[in-house]
Parts: C-alpha cells; sequence; structure tokens
C-alpha cells in the first residue's frame, strides 16, 4: 500500500508502505513509525533507531513538530513525517486499512473483573452451537486448535488487526475479545468494527495509570459511545452502580440495551 493511500487527506509522497509499528525494534525496510508518546517514553526519541532499521516515512503528533525537526536535522535520510493531531488515532487508522478484513461478529467485553472467563465462554457457547469462534485477551487467541499466549489484554493496533484478518481468512466468523481500559483509552480498539459490547464490573484497580476512579470509568464507557459502532448492542450488569450512567449513554448512541 501507498504512503498517500494511507493519508490520503494529506501532502505525502506515494512511497510504498509494507508495514507499521509504534516499536522502533519492530520496524523493518519499507515500515512506517509512528512515534507515540507513551506513558513513560516519548516515540520521538526513537526515530533516528527506526530510520536506521528501516523506516520509510514517520508519523508524528503536530505538537511535537519541533521536536521531530531537531532530531531529523541530524539523521541524513530523506525521510518524510506526516504530521496528525494524534498519532494513537491514526495509528488504528492505519491498521485498519493495512489489514481491511475482520470476521463478521465482533463482540468487546470490558469491566474490571470477568472479561477473560466471559470471552473464553462465549466462544465455548459459540462453537458448541456449531459456529466457527475465536476469544482473545490476557489468556491469549483460542480459535479452534490454535493456542497462542499474549502479552497484553488488549494487544496493539497493528497486532490485533492482523490477528482479525487471519481469524477472517480462516472464515472464523465470531470472536469475543477483552477491552482493557488502557487499551481502550489508546484507542487500540478503534477501527475494529464491534456490534456487540458488554459491561461486566468496576471495582478500584489501574489507579496507577488512571488519575480517579471516574478517569477509570469514562475510559471503558469509551468502549460505547466511542468504539460501539450506532445501533450495536450494549450488554449491561443491572447490579451495578453505573447501569444508570450506561444505559443512558448507550441509549443515546442507539444501541439496544441487553440488561442481565
Amino acid at each position: 500500500m501507498k504512503l498517500s493511500d494511507l493519508f490520503p487527506d494529506h501532502d505525502v509522497p506515494s512511497c510504498a508502505i509494507n508495514g507499521a509499528s509504534m516499536n522502533s525494534r519492530e520496524i523493518t525496510n519499507g515500515s512506517l513509525f509512528f512515534a507515540v508518546p507513551g506513558h513513560t517514553q516519548d516515540g520521538t526519541k526513537f526515530i533516528p533507531d527506526a530510520i536506521e532499521r528501516g523506516a520509510v516515512a514517520i508519523v508524528a503528533n503536530k505538537n511535537k513538530r519541533d521536536d521531530v525537526l531537531k532530531i531529523m536535522a541530524d539523521i541524513p535520510a530523506n525521510c518524510p513525517v506526516v504530521y496528525v493531531e494524534d498519532t494513537r488515532a491514526a495509528l488504528a487508522s492505519v491498521a485498519a486499512r493495512l489489514y481491511p478484513c475482520q470476521p463478521q461478529n465482533i463482540a468487546a467485553v470490558t469491566g474490571t473483573s470477568g472479561k477473560s472467563s466471559t470471552v473464553w465462554f462465549v466462544r465455548q457457547i459459540l462453537e458448541s452451537l456449531g459456529e466457527k469462534a475465536a476469544s482473545l485477551g490476557t489468556i491469549g487467541l483460542h480459535a479452534g486448535d490454535v493456542f497462542e499466549k499474549s502479552a497484553l489484554t488488549t494487544a496493539d493496533p497493528i497486532t490485533l488487526h492482523k490477528t482479525l484478518e487471519t481469524l477472517a481468512k480462516k472464515n472464523i466468523n465470531y470472536v469475543a475479545m477483552e477491552a482493557s481500559s488502557i487499551g481502550i483509552e489508546q484507542m487500540r480498539m478503534d477501527g475494529v468494527c464491534l456490534k456487540v459490547a458488554a459491561f461486566t464490573n468496576l471495582s478500584h484497580e489501574h489507579l496507577d495509570y488512571h488519575a480517579t476512579m471516574d478517569d477509570y470509568f469514562k475510559a471503558k464507557q469509551d468502549l460505547f459511545t466511542r468504539c460501539l459502532k450506532s445501533q450495536g448492542f450494549a450488554v449491561l450488569n443491572t447490579d451495578i452502580s453505573e447501569y444508570k450512567r450506561l444505559h443512558d449513554v448507550c441509549t443515546h448512541h442507539g444501541h439496544t440495551i441487553v440488561p442481565y
């Protein structure tokens, strides 16, 4: 795919792109490097390493332009830089363009506890009904006789979309996947065509990342407001104090409420 195809609204050269990553160590010849500002490290610092490994273009935040220009001034390579409002959003969009095939029915489960069990049970139920299904999350990828371990509850967008395309090409029509609050906030789920989103519960966790419990809840709520397509299905736990807030926001977004 061409860089100009991935960023049709930008004035960029038509160089060929054969992959993308936000990890400079994963860059190979012909790759697109996303200089994502991380929770602990700034991706712009790894631009020289990415170019040395074969990156043919860089994607960076507009507010990092001055920092990027200083770095690029010391690099002899003629490597174009695409400046965007949000590199995480751009990464999710590019991942969906590079790997456009997805299973027809994808459900995502969020909540403090119960995500792994829920997606595992959903896959088992679908398989018992004779469907080809997969579960994806903390336990790993499980699809039929395929099992792969995972380092993250919700994978980065490139890995996630590669996986979904592989499953689709194996004619797996159903996927139940975990959606962590961090993964949702970092837009790893953006670009995934969700039909169903479920909320299990909320308790104190990940407050080393989220400043407050309200921030933690809002990150999970984004699964329904930003990731789940309009008129999707929202499976909500009626026994939690957040039920009314979730019910109201899901109704506002046109989702069908499935309470339990």
